[in-house]
């Protein structure tokens, strides 16, 4: 740095132009002019399951900004803090940049070619001694709806297992279950414009506000389109950003969301609200369902069992 530099730097009148200024880009408008890319690659955030879409700046071959895609329905161009810094992984100081064999009980880099052979020949010599179901794959739930496929492929025609399972199942396992005997498949009813239209939100054990921030944005629409806000009640053992903003916080015990549940039920049921014609219509074994919660789940903790 010059001496001019410094005097300038020290009595506050480098304004930093180099540093600071923006630039005309065609899809954003104005960027950094210091890290401004050649090109922007259309993408998902990797994060968390929400699946927003996002463009990744690259300039001379490196991830140099994270912007959310304005068309898409998820985000609408916009990205929490994790999703804007996510360039910064690709070349982030401590992430494994090369495959990593252990020789000697100490883990050394490797070519992909070593990586894949040795992993191979493993593979084929446990299946040898064991059997085809002695190998399994558990995927993260950061992959894509066509790598998981590709994946599912792979271990079911390549590996000839079907030991095949993933975070998404493991970490959802109630809930897929409930969703399966429930709905006839493991997929959620319901969609993220419900946040922006519904006059009462219930989210049980659900931290969207830390976790999963853009959800909490769906539900900041609800005032715009419905012109009221919504009643945003949360259960939930823990004191989270979440139950900080509820209209109603419901800071149960542990395990107990299901009593709770139940409880609502036999309070509607006791009081006639259900629409039984709308239930009896969509569903089968209504009346065994009452019965059991009538004589099981009265709010006041005692059953007849």
């Amino acid at each position: 740095m010059s001496l001019i530099d410094k005097v300038k730097n020290f009595l506050g009148t480098d304004i930093k132009e180099d540093k600071y200024a923006l630039v005309d880009d065609p899809i954003f408008g104005k960027v950094s002019k210091a890290k401004a890319p050649d090109k922007w690659v259309r993408s998902t955030c990797g994060y968390c399951g929400v699946g927003c879409g996002m463009y990744i700046g690259v300039k001379d071959g490196e991830p140099v900004y994270s912007k959310g895609d304005p068309l898409h329905p998820v985000n609408m161009g916009t990205l929490c803090p994790k999703g804007l810094s996510e360039h910064q992984m690709v070349r982030a100081d401590n992430r494994v940049t090369s495959p990593l064999i252990r020789k000697s009980g100490k883990l050394s880099p490797a070519s992909w070619d070593e990586a894949f052979t040795k992993v191979s020949d493993e593979f084929k010599r446990i299946q040898a001694e064991h059997g085809k179901g002695a190998v399994s794959v558990i995927s993260t739930g950061q992959l894509l709806t066509e790598e998981f496929y590709a994946l599912g492929k792979f271990t079911q025609l390549g590996l000839e297992t079907n030991n095949y399972d993933g975070n998404t199942t493991l970490c959802m396992a109630s809930a897929v279950m409930g969703y399966k005997q429930t709905f006839g498949s493991d997929g959620p009813t319901g969609c993220y414009e419900d946040f922006s239209k519904a006059d009462v939100i219930l989210l049980i054990g659900a931290n969207i506000a830390d976790n999963h921030p853009i959800l909490k944005l769906h539900i900041a629409k609800n005032k715009k389109e419905t012109g009221k806000k919504p009643t945003l009640i949360v259960v939930d053992p823990r004191k989270s950003k979440t139950s900080q903003i509820a209209d109603i916080f419901v800071p149960l015990s542990p395990r107990s969301d299901l009593a709770l549940l139940n409880g609502l039920c036999y309070i509607i049921m006791e009081q006639g609200w259900e629409d039984e014609n709308f239930i009896n219509t969509r569903t089968n074994g209504y009346k065994e369902f009452k019965k059991h919660i009538i004589a099981n789940y009265p709010p006041s903790g005692t059953s007849s069992e």
